[in-house]
This record gives structure tokens, sequence and C-alpha cells, in this order.
């Protein structure tokens, strides 16, 4: 089983995460981030919290440029794979909620689905994605679904 969980400053995957691997050790965590402002992936990369230069992003919410000091140690006990995903995918997934599930959710939200469609069921399993967050712009949200 695989829970998508977009991330900024970790505070909602960390208790997400700490919550179900307290129900099951094998659930598995994906952090998801955009791929225009990834902190936590180039952390651990890094071995270490580092600091990037965020770039504009539809997900506006997890527009943070560093993983904290502290919060790096409750991540790297709860995740168990960081993921990004591209401003089209995020566009595609906010689309897909609004239109098909009548659900305005934004960028920020929405990242957890963009990836989770982007990854193979085989690797997956049964899935769950976090979608959190309704603050999106009105002319934002009738431009995504409106294609443009």
């Amino acid at each position: 089983d695989t829970v998508f969980v977009s991330v900024g400053g970790g505070g909602l995957i960390c208790g997400v995460g700490s919550a179900l691997k307290a129900l099951n050790p094998h659930v598995r965590i994906v952090a998801v981030q955009p791929q225009a402002c990834a902190p936590l992936s180039a952390s651990v990369a890094a071995g270490g919290p580092v600091w990037i230069d965020p770039q504009p992003t539809l997900c506006d919410g997890l527009g943070v440029p560093l993983v904290t000091d502290e919060m790096w140690p409750l991540l790297r006990s709860v995740v168990d794979d960081t993921v990004t995903v591209s401003e089209e995918q995020v566009a595609n997934a906010i689309r897909r909620l609004a239109v098909d599930n009548k659900l305005v959710v934004e960028g920020a939200g929405a990242a957890s689905l963009a990836a989770a469609l982007a990854t193979p069921v085989s690797r997956r399993g049964r899935s769950v994605c976090i979608l959190s967050g309704g603050s999106i712009d009105s002319d934002k949200l009738a431009a995504i679904v409106g294609g443009s």
C-alpha cells in the first residue's frame, strides 16, 4: 500500500506517516514535491538538509526553500521515497479533480494525485492521495480547467 503526500515544511507528511506506520509499518509513504521547488528531494540526494532557490509553481503552498534541521530526522523516519512532479502533471491533476470529481483542490494538494497518476500501478498497489487545500485563484482554476 502506498500513500502519496505533498510536502512543504513537512508537518503534514510527518503526522500522516507516523500515524500510518504505527498502524502498518509496511505502508509506503511517498513525499511529493513540484520539480520547481523540491528541497526534500535535494536534501535526500545530499544526505542532509540543503537550501534551494524555489521557483514559481502551481504548488505555491509547497514553496519552501529548505528542510529544517528539526524536521530532517522526522522526515527520514517516515518517508520511504521522494518524487517530483511537473507543472503540466499538477495542472492535469487539478483539471481531473475539478472536471471528473467536482473537487476544487489547489496545486499543493493536487500534486499527490499527479504523482500517483505518474506511478505505474504495479509499483504502487493500493494507493491513497492526500488532497489538501482548496485555495486556488479562480482565474487560475478557470484557465487550468479550460485547458490553457
